[in-house]
C-alpha cells in the first residue's frame, strides 16, 4: 500500500495546477469540498454536537479558519508559482510546527530539533534569500510570503486537531467539519471575489475535483491513518518524504517546470533538518501530535 499511496499522493499540487489554470481557485476549493462533503455528511451529523461541545468549540474555530488560510494560500502558491516550487515550500511545514508547538502546546525543544531548524532556516534562505542578493528579487515572492502563512496556518490547523483528538474527537468527525466549513468558506469568497467566468464544470475538472476531495482529502488519509498504524511512525515518515520529493519532480517532467540551483540546494538542505527533527520524535514519540501530523502531511 505504500507505493500505491506514493503515486497517489504525489500528482496532487501538479492537478491542482492544472485545474486552477482556467478556474478560479475559490471555486474549484469549493468544488472539491462540496464532493467532500457530500461523501462526509453521515459523519458530520454524527460528529455535529461533538466537535461543538465545551472545551472543543475554540479548537474547532481555530481549526476551520486555520485549514481555511492553510487550503486557499496552498491554492494560491501554485496559482502564482510552480507546483514543484509549492512541494519544496511545504517542506517548511513540520520545522514551523515544532516552533509553534513550543507556544501552544508547551512541547520541549531539543538540541537536535534546533540543529534541525537552523538548518532548515538556512535552507530556506538560500531558496528566498540568495536570489535576491544574485538578482535583486527573489523567485516567486508572493509564493514565498503565501507559503510561509501556508506553514503557519498548517501547522495551527495540525495543533487543533490535536487538540481535539485529546478531547476524544474521532479523526472521522474533523475530517468531515473541515470539508463542510471549507465548502461555505470557499462558497462564500467565490460569490464575494471570485471570477464568475471561470467557473464552468467541465468533464475534466470534475474529475479532478473527484480525485482531490476524494482521493486525497479522504482516501488518501484513511491510507495514511491504516499505514501509520500497521507500518509504524518510522515507515510513514519515509513515504511521505519520498512523496514530497516525488511531487517536485513530477510537475518538472511533466509539466516542463523550471528547477533552479538554489531550489535544489535548498530543498535538500530543509528536507535534512525536517528529518533531523522527525528522527527526534521517533525517539519520543508524543501519541496525540504525532499521529496527526502523519495523516494530514499531504492532505491540502
Amino acid at each position: 500500500m505504500g507505493i500505491f499511496y506514493i503515486l497517489f499522493m504525489a500528482p496532487h499540487p501538479m492537478i491542482v495546477k492544472y485545474a486552477i489554470e482556467g478556474t478560479d481557485m475559490f471555486f474549484w476549493n469549493m468544488l472539491r469540498f462540496a464532493i467532500a462533503s457530500l461523501i462526509l455528511l453521515p459523519l458530520i451529523i454524527l460528529g455535529w454536537s461533538s466537535v461543538w461541545k465545551k472545551g472543543v468549540r475554540k479548537w474547532t474555530l481555530f481549526m476551520i479558519v486555520s485549514t481555511t488560510v492553510a487550503l486557499l494560500t496552498f491554492t494560491a502558491m501554485i496559482k502564482f508559482s510552480q507546483a514543484s516550487y509549492t512541494s519544496i515550500m511545504n517542506l517548511l511545514s513540520p520545522i514551523i510546527l515544532v516552533l509553534l508547538s513550543i507556544i501552544f502546546t508547551k512541547d520541549k525543544i531539543s538540541k537536535q530539533a534546533i540543529t534541525g531548524i537552523t538548518i532548515a532556516g538556512f535552507g530556506a534562505s538560500i531558496i528566498a534569500v540568495l536570489p535576491m542578493l544574485q538578482n535583486g528579487s527573489a523567485i516567486y515572492p508572493l509564493a514565498t510570503i503565501l507559503g510561509l502563512i501556508n506553514g503557519v496556518a498548517h501547522s495551527i490547523s495540525i495543533i487543533s486537531m490535536r487538540k481535539m483528538n485529546e478531547h476524544k474527537i474521532p479523526f472521522k468527525y474533523i475530517s468531515g467539519m473541515i470539508s463542510l466549513a471549507c465548502l461555505f468558506s470557499f462558497g462564500g469568497l467565490f460569490l464575494l471575489f471570485g471570477e464568475k467566468n471561470a467557473s464552468s464544470i467541465s468533464t475534466p475538472l470534475l474529475l479532478m475535483a473527484i480525485y482531490s476531495g476524494l482521493g486525497v482529502s479522504i482516501l488518501g488519509r484513511i491510507m495514511a491513518s491504516h499505514l501509520y498504524e500497521k507500518a509504524g511512525a518510522a515507515t510513514i515518515g519515509v513515504i511521505n518524504y519520498v512523496a514530497t520529493i516525488l511531487a517536485i519532480i513530477l510537475p518538472i517532467l511533466i509539466m516542463g517546470e523550471n528547477l533552479t540551483t538554489n531550489m535544489i540546494i535548498g530543498g535538500l538542505l530543509i528536507l535534512a533538518g525536517v528529518y533531523f527533527i522527525e528522527s527526534h520524535h521517533k525517539r519520543k514519540p508524543k501519541k496525540h501530535h504525532f499521529r496527526v501530523r502523519h495523516i494530514w502531511h499531504h492532505h491540502q
